[in-house]
């Protein structure tokens, strides 16, 4: 893959986002929707997110 260059508009490095769980019978209260997640976006690139539905693409881009 080549380097992109350009002016770099936004990067996201090791994005973590949990969320609290209203169950008591879990030992963790807290589910982690996004572990580690790295981007950079460039000026006039595109970036694409994919993944399984419930993977986290929202939320890693809120």
């Amino acid at each position: 893959m080549s380097k992109p260059t350009g002016e770099l508009l936004i990067e996201g490095k090791n994005l973590i986002k949990d969320f609290p769980v209203s169950s008591t019978a879990l030992k963790n209260p807290m589910m982690r929707a996004i572990n580690d997640v790295s981007f950079k976006m460039y000026k006039s690139r595109g970036l694409s997110v994919v993944g399984e539905s419930g993977s986290g693409k929202s939320t890693t881009l809120r």
